[in-house]
């Protein structure tokens, strides 16, 4: 019953997004790819741009890596982009380009866990393997009173389970998609919709007035604050950008020259730039996961020559989108009106 009724409202409610006008596997892996941790208006003009890029896979697999990351700048957690790329070589390489439709193969595929093969396999391929993402956590937690630390691999595995009886009997890719636009409509993580709710009858927290207490609240990793200083340095009508090397979360963008803390002498150890401080152009805040970033903005005027060194670019402001960037250059190119 609550498979039916789930399934009903979903076909009747559902959402007019871009990537649930196919069942090409290659577009779903995109879309659930884009829409792991950013919200789905965010997630829309960037897959449209994707698309309209890489309307193949095979197009994907023969880009090169910067292309990607430029298409994928200001969207965040980079690593999603070049796994995604790298999947698709493997693709195309070792499945001739058709993306597996078998459990034990997709999964081998970089960037592929356990809830993005059972998104692609059951809506590209219609086969019964439930999804288990933060809507879904949310929406079974309440529904059958489950209780667990929503973030841990075993009771997300019990609800896999749980639904795994359940699927079989309905069109997997209704029930997911359904499951988790629940989560996303009317089971939302605060004063949920519960009135309109169409599993409402049967759902426990529902008739136990628990719903704000369900799921468990999970512990919450502690927040790592950081101290940086950028600087802008311009020449004529163009400013200086650095290529992130070896970075833990910005890997290949290009950003604005940055240090640790308000050390400026660590800009000649870092990049071997020498640097001459002006005025402080203001402040400006980026988070990455559990790291929030306070940065202090200078324009500095550069004191030494950088030959021909290919970790620098000089750019013209128009120029910043036709390289991979993070919304964290733009958060600080708007500090200067001239940039």
């Amino acid at each position: 019953m609550i498979g039916e009724k789930l399934v009903l409202w979903y076909v009747k409610n559902k959402r007019d997004l871009p990537w649930r006008k196919t069942k090409d596997p290659y577009p779903i892996w995109v879309s659930e790819i884009m829409l792991q941790q950013t919200q789905v208006k965010k997630v829309i003009p960037y897959y449209l741009r994707f698309i309209a890029s890489f309307p193949t896979l095979k197009k994907l697999a023969k880009t090169n890596e910067d292309e990607v990351l430029k298409l994928w700048s200001g969207l965040g957690y980079y690593r999603r982009a070049r796994n995604l790329h790298k999947g698709a070589q493997l693709v195309l390489k070792d499945f001739s380009g058709k993306v597996p439709a078998e459990w034990n193969e997709i999964r081998k595929i970089p960037g592929i866990g356990d809830y993005t093969a059972s998104a692609i396999l059951s809506i590209a391929y219609g086969k019964s393997y439930p999804v288990v993402d933060g809507n879904v956590v949310r929406v079974a937690s309440r529904v059958f009173g489950l209780r667990g630390d929503p973030h841990s691999k075993k009771f997300q595995e019990k609800i896999r389970t749980k639904l795994e009886d359940m699927i079989i009997k309905y069109n997997s890719s209704d029930f997911n998609q359904g499951m988790m636009e629940l989560g996303a409509l009317i089971c939302e993580p605060q004063n949920p919709k519960c009135l309109t709710c169409p599993l409402k009858q049967e759902c426990f927290a529902f008739s136990k007035n628990l719903q704000n207490e369900l799921p468990l609240k999970a512990t919450r990793q502690k927040i790592e604050n950081l101290f940086k200083t950028a600087v802008i340095i311009k020449t004529k009508d163009k400013f200086l950008l650095t290529k992130q090397r070896e970075s833990a979360y910005l890997n290949d963008m290009w950003l604005f020259p940055e240090v640790d803390g308000k050390d400026v002498r660590g800009f000649q150890s870092k990049y071997g730039l020498k640097l001459k401080l002006k005025t402080k152009l203001g402040t400006t805040r980026h988070h990455i996961t559990y790291r929030r970033m306070d940065y202090t903005v200078f324009a500095a005027d550069l004191l030494n020559n950088l030959s021909r060194n290919k970790n620098f670019k000089w750019i013209k402001t128009n120029e910043l989108s036709l390289l991979p960037h993070s919304s964290l250059t733009q958060k600080i190119a708007k500090l200067d009106p001239s940039v």
